[in-house]
């Protein structure tokens, strides 16, 4: 079944291809990211002079089965968020809450000394803090004079 309204002047017009053409423009207009992004762990991410923070919202999720690696300036996130055991004996209404595998790659601002990076959970929230790698850090330059 097509949809389409037919205004007053005789001009066809499908409201259907107009919100995918809306949605379009504001996926461009925010870079790519919208609502509906799938991405999981969600993240956060900054970074000072000395250290970039990433934070992850990973309710659900074992911090003991989290993986980390970083690999120059990427840092990775694998795990597995647990499927909810509802019995053989009971019927599934609603599923909203994703469940399995995940990875999550991320581009820091900067690379980073992978021998110092520190990793704590709580209440659902994954915080690494990373230490900025020496040789990535500004440095002031004198200039002589002749």
């Amino acid at each position: 079944m097509i949809w389409q309204v037919v205004s007053r002047n005789g001009i066809g017009f499908d409201p259907f291809s107009e919100l995918s053409r809306m949605n379009r423009s504001m996926d461009q207009l925010f870079g790519g990211y919208s609502s509906r992004s799938s991405a999981f762990p969600p993240v956060n991410v900054w970074g000072g002079e000395n250290e970039a923070v990433v934070t992850a919202e990973i309710p659900g999720v074992d911090p003991k089965s989290l993986s980390l690696s970083v690999t120059g300036d990427i840092l990775t996130i694998e795990g597995e968020r647990k499927a909810d055991e509802i019995g053989a004996e009971n019927i599934l209404h609603r599923c909203e809450r994703n469940s399995g595998a995940f990875s999550r790659a991320v581009r820091l601002p900067y690379e980073i000394e992978g021998d110092t990076v520190k990793a704590t959970s709580a209440n659902g929230i994954l915080r690494v803090t990373l230490a900025r790698k020496e040789s990535s850090k500004p440095r002031k330059i004198e200039v002589q004079a002749e």
